[in-house]
């Protein structure tokens, strides 16, 4: 994990994936899906729906989005920043502050973990796993998603504790425990609302960067029950 001085300031770029990547992406597809059916379909011969043309126009939707979106998540950034520096922590798009944890605020770490279950941009097996700073109701919160290789070998990995079901607590019988649990789960729940929500996604990289740097500067803040 990087190391970070104390008296440096960090800025972290978030959302590489931003939804204006994937609208134009989507946009691309879909115009590239109706050239590919119109042409494939003007060509061959079909009664009743065209399964060639179909394929032909998924096939061309592919070629266009699939290196488009790899072309613009690296040229194109969000303009959402995560900001660590002695005057706290922010998150900032385009020089306007969203969220913000003061240096003398009094706040408490937040970690959890969840499996991603449907493969979507993310692989399924995969986990997110989060960090969200709260302090008298606010919250700042970071996210990556990591393989379950990685997982097992992440530094702290252990105290980022999963979200479970209601259906899964209750198997226990251990009423004293559920209680205890579901209390727990209650504040991960809130806490992935606002990430949910309002939420920074950083890759795997920059996300060690920013907990090896709140760690370094604001040691208090980081500490679990």
């Amino acid at each position: 994990m990087s190391t970070v001085s104390t008296h440096e300031s960090l800025t972290i770029p978030v959302d590489a994936e931003h939804g204006g990547i994937r609208l134009v992406v989507l946009g691309a597809f879909i115009a590239a899906w109706l050239i590919g059916y119109t042409v494939v379909n003007a060509i061959t011969i079909s009664e009743g729906i065209n399964l060639l043309a179909i394929t032909g126009g998924f096939l061309a939707g592919a070629v266009v989005a699939v290196p488009l979106e790899r072309i613009l998540n690296g040229r194109w950034q969000s303009g959402r920043i995560a900001i660590i520096d002695g005057q706290g922590i922010r998150l900032a798009k385009r020089g306007t502050v969203q969220t913000q944890i003061h240096a003398e605020d009094h706040a408490a770490a937040v970690f959890w973990r969840f499996e991603v279950q449907r493969r979507t941009r993310i692989p399924k097996g995969w986990s997110m796993i989060a960090c969200a700073l709260e302090s008298e109701g606010r919250y700042l919160a970071v996210y990556t998603f990591i393989s379950p290789t990685a997982l097992e070998t992440f530094p702290g990995g252990e105290r980022f504790k999963k979200l479970i079901s209601r259906k899964e607590r209750s198997k226990s019988g251990d009423v004293r425990g559920e209680m205890r649990l579901a209390g727990e789960q209650r504040r991960l729940l809130e806490a992935e609302t606002h990430r949910w929500m309002d939420g920074a996604e950083m890759t795997l990289e920059h996300f060690q960067t920013y907990l090896t740097a709140v760690e370094t500067r604001f040691p208090e803040w980081m500490l679990t029950e």
